[in-house]
């Protein structure tokens, strides 16, 4: 590799890490894998919390995911436990979402539930960060705030990928 284009990427690469990252909502079509899922999500504005809205024809599910793992009888605690994943809505407070499922995937403990039309339209209305959280026998296990940057946008092109 030529020196100056060595120089320039060094520029480039300074130029990226001095500036801070910035948090925004994305819309991902149907890929190769998932031929009939379409996806919006944001990961936290501190740490890497994911929350992920996932759709296709039958199903429209929300996953709030966390880089952590428990052990087994942690797991079935929180399985047991009635999980939940708590979302604030702009002007309607708290929603409890009862979670169909708890488990742990690559390193990852995801809360997953199914979810209407209408919470998704609610939740793009959203002008402030998005508070969620996952909550198991009544107490918090993990929560974080999303940005509200390209949220209506990515919420909008999932309903249209999937239809409703």
């Amino acid at each position: 590799m030529p020196i100056c284009s060595l120089r320039a990427l060094a520029c480039v690469l300074a130029v990226i890490s001095a500036e801070p990252a910035l948090a925004e909502w994305h819309y991902l079509v149907p890929g190769e894998g998932d031929q009939d899922v379409h996806r919006a999500f944001a990961f936290a504005e501190k740490g890497d919390d994911r929350l992920e809205f996932a759709c296709n024809s039958k199903r429209r599910d929300l996953f709030y995911s966390t880089a952590q793992t428990v052990s087994k009888p942690e797991l079935n605690k929180l399985q047991g436990g009635k999980p939940t994943i708590i979302v604030r809505l702009d002007g309607i407070g708290a929603v409890p979402l009862d979670a169909d499922h708890a488990y742990q995937k690559g390193g990852r403990l995801f809360f997953v539930t199914a979810v209407t039309p209408a919470f998704i339209a609610d939740l793009g209305k959203a002008r402030e960060p998005v508070a969620a959280g996952m909550q198991a026998n009544g107490k918090i296990v993990q929560q974080g705030e999303f940005t509200a940057d390209g949220l209506k946008a990515a919420l909008e092109s999932l309903a249209a990928g999937c239809r409703f």
